[in-house]
């Protein structure tokens, strides 16, 4: 009797890694323990191997060469990792392939804010925030843009489409508006004329009147004036010129008289 057996070929094997935690991640993989079962046959040798980026398998990293592999902290990229089993039986190398399992680092994105930082007391300005998919500038401010007038910082956290996230801040100053004065006779007589003189910024408009910071004037007339400080905020300041009219005078009396008589001259002012 010959009995013929198939104990020639590789028998069938059991290699089996086990997926990490987590799948996708940001910025950066922290070191991993992957474990694997006790592949059989048994009697074989482990060698773990990684695939960067869809390239091709090379050997992973640090000690690949125990039943469980513990990664390097990664950095952005695509990475799958299995393990190869290899173990003598039947008089012939045998070779086993583990299962893949692969994970994703994302780019954090980048947190931009755009918008005037310094406004003058009274105004306001808009900060808009740009690099993600969706904008959270704190409790229930959930828009792209925000528009603020108030001396603070404002800091906005930005979200991509893969959840990642970055956060950006800036300061809004305030400026204080310069207090306007303007000094000079705001009453005068038909014929005669008055000079203002502004005072408290840097450079001043009157309109019409000119740019100087003193002007002469001789009608009725409001005048306003806009004056600006060293950090451009502006403020604006009138006076009225009032122009009395002149009297009229009047003398009575008689202009002709003998010699030795006298004459009144009285005058009257209307």
């Amino acid at each position: 009797m010959i009995t013929v057996g198939d104990n020639c070929d590789c028998p069938t094997g059991d290699n089996q890694i086990f997926a990490p935690a987590l799948a996708e991640i940001c910025n950066e993989y922290p070191a991993t323990l992957i474990g694997g079962n006790d592949a059989t046959p048994a009697g074989g040798t482990y060698v773990w191997q990684m695939n960067t980026n869809n390239t091709v398998f090379v050997s992973a990293t640090g000690i690949n060469n125990t039943k469980d592999y513990t990664t390097a902290v990664l950095p952005v990229g695509q990475y799958i990792i299995r393990r190869v089993y290899t173990v003598q039986v039947n008089g012939q190398e045998c070779v086993y392939e583990s299962n893949p399992v692969s994970f994703t680092v994302h780019n954090n994105p980048t947190a931009q804010i755009t918008g005037d930082d310094e406004i003058c007391d009274g105004e306001s300005t808009t900060f808009t925030a740009n690099g993600g998919a969706s904008y959270n500038w704190g409790p229930s401010q959930n828009n792209q843009s925000i528009t603020v007038s108030t001396a603070n910082t404002f800091t906005v956290t930005v979200t991509d489409v893969n959840n990642c996230t970055d956060t950006e801040s800036i300061t809004l100053t305030v400026q204080n508006n310069p207090t306007a004065q303007i000094t000079g006779d705001d009453e005068i007589c038909d014929g005669e004329s008055t000079t203002f003189t502004a005072n408290g910024g840097s450079t001043y408009n009157w309109g019409p009147n000119g740019s100087a910071q003193d002007i002469t004037v001789s009608t009725i007339n409001t005048l306003t004036v806009t004056l600006t400080h060293v950090n451009n905020c502006p403020n604006t300041e009138s006076i009225t010129l009032t122009v009395h009219n002149n009297p009229t005078a009047q003398i009575t009396g008689d202009d002709e008289i003998c010699d030795g008589e006298s004459t009144i001259y009285s005058k009257r002012r209307k």
